[in-house]
């Protein structure tokens, strides 16, 4: 009994001595915690440090008490945000080491460690080691649980790695992962949800898609609004990426009210030596520097620059984004050497923590040639300038594959004023640097164009893959998009029902990018030279880039002007060191008072000599001896035809001094030529029978037994407007027909109401696509349906076909609306979709077929892009209104032309000379104009 009761007394001894331990660590843990929310992390880390041997004493006698693990846990948390990232990683491996060896590997919270040390990992640049830890918690959640909010964590975390090293695709592949499993697990809160939804805006705002980033924004922010009790810490992070989402779009007043509120969120609960406090400041100091409230900015930078000094060391990113945001600043303000100081300091930084490849460089760099500029550094400027190019160039490489055609054009949008600084740059550098003019035309054969080259590789690298999946999702895309046209110019459109369609088709579209990307391969990324191009020419002939570019003051502000350059690089075959520059500084008069003159002359059928001199004059300086020209357009010269420009001295015309030919890109000359005798097929289209109703025209699509998917389509036109018949261009097309046949050709003819929209749609690559109609082109849309299409100029062109004008009229009645009947208008935006890959010539013998919505280095946003997309090899079309009975002639004797001369410029040289000796004014035989290589 005695025995007994001794035994009962130790046993009470030990579990009360236990309880005081656990009491003693509670108290040391819990003052830890107190320092670690003021963002105080080595006041912190000494707590834990003395909680740290309590909580593995009883650890070693309980493996089931989880204080050791927890401790181990914050102290690597707490190292890392001190900026001490070996001593951190050393307690996150040392977390794993003993869940490994004392529990098996097996611990609820394991993935939560994996991912603490992957963090670590990343932020000392170790990419590798921290891409596979990601791994390793993903694979252990997945065997886990599935559907835990610990897997959904781990996936964001891979994803934030991948947005980091600048791996958007990855990245947007695992956000939306973590997004999917969170919505299926059944500890789903709105904590978590809330959070990921922020992960999204920040990663869309990182790559450029401010309002999708907005968006996402929106809807975090008004969960983090709702929450019982509130995250003041998350809700306002939340806020500062919505602000400065809001600050990319120029909308400061609405950044600055986010970024004001986050701050005092963070000054309350954080306390004013915490780091994110000092991140506030940061933001709201570089929101001031944008507005031009400079005192405001440095006192914010300088707050944030001792907060975070203090709080995560010098050695921090966001030390280093804090010093080159304060030289920015500087150099605003004329201290330069203050500023170069600052940048470099900052510079190194960043290096350190992301190397040079990270987007966040390029920022950096621009910065770093600004001062070197303003210190007379131009060599050293010109070097960083090297770096910048190889850094956007790598962002377009890898970014591009993984978006859709309109994240494409406003990614591009943000990157491409880069190359414009560095063109203005380059056109002042060139006494004393003259070989920068090669990188400039280098530069100007990989960018022009990008957005509609890469549209064009993802549809001719699916198309040709032979992987029969990815070609049927391809024409599900198409079928989508072309839904979307009808619903967006529908006068009663149905919201849910686009929202829907515009969601599935850019997921479609994203997934064909990526995909036409890994059937490429590596062959088809060869950057072609300017010397490639000059290889190509023949004795006599020229290649000419144009290029518009604003001009770019390397002053204090580092602004662009409102003073609009050309330049026109030359090359021709004797050239050696580097292409000819001819610099026209009169751009803006280019694009007003001497357009207006040429356009006004053109359509009052006046003769003008000035055009020649300004647009031309310039240019034939430089091409003595050259009786051909292969130009590439940039600007007002989409709007022009050089052809139809007049010699004041000699009287005579352009067409009669060069052989100018259109190509979108002199790159266009490396592309390996047609075969003449392949495939002598020619469908024509003339004479539509607008006024047919729809009944006839579906009792004709249903004769016609047209299997494909059908979609009518509503274009916002001007019910008062009329579609005049067009006989002439029946008679037209008929005798090219009976021409061709006469010269072995297999023609096809659509007229009157066979001229149908679905019987276009039907065609497969016919070697000559002739139309015959009347054309549009509207300045402006009233569209007002939200979404993907809006404001796409792409909308605002088109051609019509049998029953446009009864469309027109009946646009908003039931039956239209709901039929699956095309309405005979068939805009840009569906044209791309034709099946045209192996066609070698689209002829529009339509009024203002060539108009569009200029975007410079882009081309036109009209007809003559989408038949690029759709796979037209060379395009003719017009420049303006056209006589019915002068298009005929000059379309049936380019035809006879070609025939004989089998050269398609040749013979539409030589149409239009016959026309001009009838009709001595460029209004009636310049309007139309050919593109492409032969």
């Amino acid at each position: 009994m005695k025995r007994k009761c001794i035994l009962l007394a130790l046993l009470f001894i030990l579990i009360f001595q236990n309880s005081l331990l656990s009491q003693d660590w509670k108290t040391l843990y819990d003052s830890s915690d107190v320092y670690w929310y003021r963002g105080q992390y080595l006041t912190s880390i000494y707590w834990l440090e003395k909680a740290l041997p309590i909580a593995q004493n009883t650890f070693r006698k309980d493996k089931k008490d989880s204080t050791y693990l927890v401790t181990l846990y914050d102290l690597g948390l707490c190292y890392k945000y001190a900026g001490d990232f070996p001593k951190s990683e050393a307690y996150f491996k040392k977390v794993i080491q003993t869940v490994k060896r004392d529990l098996g590997g097996n611990n609820k919270d394991y993935a939560l460690f994996l991912n603490g040390l992957a963090d670590v990992y990343a932020l000392q640049t170790k990419y590798y080691d921290a891409e596979q830890t990601r791994f390793q918690a993903i694979n252990f959640e997945k065997r886990r649980d599935s559907t835990s909010l610990n897997y959904s964590v781990a996936l964001r975390g891979l994803a934030k790695l991948y947005t980091n090293l600048g791996a958007y695709r990855k990245a947007e592949k695992y956000f939306f992962k973590s997004l999917e499993v969170l919505n299926k697990s059944n500890e789903l809160n709105d904590l978590d949800l809330g959070s990921c939804l922020a992960n999204i805006a920040k990663f869309y705002d990182d790559i450029g898609l401010f309002e999708k980033g907005i968006d996402y924004g929106i809807k975090a922010k008004d969960i983090f609004e709702a929450l019982d009790p509130p995250s003041y810490s998350d809700y306002a992070t939340v806020l500062n990426n919505l602000a400065a989402a809001y600050s990319h779009i120029k909308d400061n007043e609405k950044a600055e009210e986010l970024n004001i509120k986050a701050t005092n969120l963070r000054r309350k609960y954080l306390g004013e030596n915490h780091i994110l406090y000092g991140l506030s400041l940061h933001n709201l100091g570089s929101l001031y520097m944008s507005m031009g409230s400079y005192v405001n900015a440095e006192k914010k930078l300088l707050e944030a620059l001792k907060i975070e000094k203090h709080s995560v060391g010098d050695r921090h990113i966001y030390y280093g984004r804090s010093l080159m945001k304060l030289a920015h600043l500087y150099k605003i303000l004329g201290e330069t050497k203050k500023a170069n100081t600052l940048n470099r300091q900052g510079v190194e930084i960043l290096k350190s923590n992301f190397g040079d490849q990270h987007p966040n460089f390029t920022t950096a760099l621009l910065i770093s040639i600004n001062i070197e500029i303003a210190l007379g550094n131009i060599d050293k400027a010109d070097l960083i300038f090297s770096k910048l190019l190889e850094n956007m160039t790598s962002q377009t490489d890898n970014y591009f594959p993984f978006l859709s055609e309109t994240e494409k054009t406003k990614f591009y949008a943000r990157i491409k004023r880069y190359f414009e600084i560095f063109n203005s740059f380059s056109v002042k550098r060139i006494d004393y640097n003259p070989s920068i003019l090669q990188t400039v035309y280098d530069y100007q054969l990989q960018t022009k164009g990008i957005l509609l080259n890469s549209v064009r590789k993802v549809r001719n690298t699916i198309l040709n893959s032979e992987d029969s999946l990815t070609i049927r999702k391809y024409r599900s895309w198409e079928y989508h998009r072309n839904r979307l046209a009808k619903l967006h110019q529908s006068v009663r459109p149905n919201k849910d029902l686009l929202d829907s369609l515009e969601n599935e088709a850019n997921i479609l579209e994203k997934e064909l990018s990526a995909k036409s990307e890994d059937f490429a391969g590596v062959s088809n990324k060869k950057n072609y030279t300017w010397e490639d191009v000059r290889d190509r020419l023949q004795t006599g002939e020229a290649a000419i880039e144009l290029i518009r570019f604003r001009e770019y003051d390397f002053d204090s502000l580092a602004h662009f002007t409102d003073t609009i350059y050309y330049a026109a690089l030359i090359v021709k075959p004797e050239t050696r060191n580097q292409p000819e520059l001819v610099l026209i500084k009169n751009g803006n008069d280019l694009e007003n008072k001497y357009f207006e003159n040429y356009r006004g002359a053109i359509l009052d059928k006046q003769y003008e000599y000035e055009s020649y001199e300004q647009y031309w004059i310039p240019l034939k300086q430089k091409l003595k001896g050259i009786k051909r020209v292969y130009l590439s357009p940039d600007g007002i010269y989409h709007q022009i035809n050089l052809n139809t420009l007049s010699n004041g001295n000699t009287g005579k015309s352009l067409i009669n001094e060069t052989d100018i030919r259109i190509v979108t890109s002199t790159k266009d000359l490396l592309d390996p030529a047609i075969d003449k005798d392949l495939d002598k097929t020619a469908i024509l289209f003339g004479n539509p029978g607008f006024e047919i109703n729809l009944i006839s025209r579906a009792n004709i699509v249903k004769d016609q037994k047209l299997n494909h998917l059908k979609q009518y389509y509503s274009l916002d036109l001007e019910r008062s407007e009329i579609l005049e018949p067009l006989p002439g261009s029946q008679k037209e097309v008929e005798l090219i027909s009976s021409m061709l046949s006469d010269n072995g050709w297999k023609t096809e003819i659509f007229t009157k109401e066979n001229a149908l929209e679905e019987s276009i749609k039907n065609i497969e690559s016919p070697r000559v696509l002739h139309i015959a109609t009347h054309g549009f082109f509207k300045e402006n849309t009233n569209n007002k349906n939200k979404g993907m299409l809006e404001g796409n100029p792409l909308l605002n062109s088109g051609l019509m076909f049998s029953g446009a004008g009864y469309s027109i009229k009946n646009a908003s009645s039931d039956s239209l609306l709901n039929s699956e009947i095309e309405d005979g208008i068939l805009t840009a935006y569906e044209a791309m979709n034709l099946h045209l890959d192996n066609t070698d010539l689209v002829v529009l013998s339509a009024c203002e077929t060539g108009l569009g919505k200029v975007e410079n280095g882009e081309g036109v946003y009209g007809l003559q892009r989408a038949f690029k997309v759709a796979g037209a090899k060379s395009i003719v079309m017009s420049l303006w209104k056209v006589n019915d009975k002068i298009t005929q002639e000059l379309m049936i004797d380019f035809y006879r032309n070609w025939s004989k001369l089998r050269n398609k410029y040749k013979a539409f040289k030589k149409a239009q000379l016959r026309i001009k000796q009838k009709y001595k004014h460029p209004y009636f035989w310049g309007a139309f104009i050919m593109t492409g290589t032969n």
